[in-house]
């Protein structure tokens, strides 16, 4: 069981567009990209504003983080103390599993 994930795939937004598709393919939802802050994440089907528009009980509640060099990479999702169980199943859910 791993609460960080890391992408290094090469090419420029390559490390963000792997990223965003692992996410998908677990059920998170996440907030758009932008360049002073991280990208909030929740297990769901749900909207998620960008960081500088989340609040603190947001950030609070909120089940994983990503960061990092979205043009070039790397990208790391960080999995919260928070997250709901859902969300930690989904996270670990190896490659290729059914949901």
């Amino acid at each position: 069981m791993s609460d960080v994930i890391t992408f290094n795939n090469q090419g420029e937004f390559a490390a963000s567009r792997a990223a965003e598709e692992w996410l998908r393919e677990r059920g998170f939802s996440f907030g758009p990209s932008q360049a002073d802050g991280p990208q909030a994440i929740w297990h769901g089907d749900c909207y998620v504003s960008k960081w500088r528009n989340l609040n603190a009980k947001d950030k609070r509640e909120m089940h994983a983080v990503m960061d990092g060099d979205g043009r070039n990479g790397p990208i790391k999702i960080r999995l919260l103390p928070g997250a709901s169980k859902e969300a930690i199943n989904a996270f670990n859910r190896p490659a290729g599993a059914p949901p």
